[in-house]
């Protein structure tokens, strides 16, 4: 599965996406269940959601106001696409009203490959709306099954730092690469 481009560096601005249910999967810092796609401590929380809707960002783009629905997936088959919208809840200004949250990123592929990126650009600067509302990422993930990559499940594992805020939470989701004639 290819990532084009692996991230893109984009604005897109104050978003809130209803998410649907999420399955539990290891402990939290805290010691309470987290649930794949989702982490929160001290406040500040992080949402993967992994989508097959081209309107996502429109949809996620809209007033704090809105609720948009977002079709979620686990799996994408070869010739297919689907994005990873990462979405920040509550990021703590500085005194200076600046939100400074990054990203650290690893990609393991069936076949054993690992990609890692480090210190990616999630949200900075000045918030529109205040810090409770639930924010767009600067981070966005397009993944396309091509015909070499491998199939089976791809675990995408992210630490989202709120550096003003002094925490990282782990965030850890599988998704998988079916052949091109599977149902999903």
């Amino acid at each position: 599965m290819k990532a084009r481009p692996l991230f893109r560096a984009l604005c897109w601005g104050v978003a809130v996406c209803a998410l649907g249910q999420a399955k539990p999967v290891a402990n939290r810092l805290d010691g309470r269940p987290q649930e794949e796609w989702h982490n929160e401590a001290r406040g500040f929380g992080a949402t993967v959601v992994i989508t097959p809707d081209p309107e996502w960002k429109r949809k996620c783009s809209t007033p704090a106001t809105g609720r948009p629905q977002v079709e979620r997936t686990n799996a994408v088959r070869i010739g297919g696409k689907v994005w990873a919208v990462v979405l920040l809840s509550n990021p703590l200004p500085d005194k200076t009203g600046n939100v400074d949250v990054t990203c650290d990123l690893r990609l393991a592929r069936p076949n054993g490959k690992i990609s890692n990126h480090r210190q990616l650009r999630a949200l900075q600067g000045k918030l529109v709306g205040g810090a409770s509302k639930t924010y767009l990422s600067e981070i966005g993930l397009t993944m396309t099954g091509e015909e070499k990559d491998p199939l089976g499940e791809w675990v995408l594992e992210l630490i989202v730092y709120d550096r003003n805020r002094g925490v990282a939470i782990p965030i850890i989701g599988r998704y998988t690469l079916l052949p091109k004639d599977a149902r999903q």
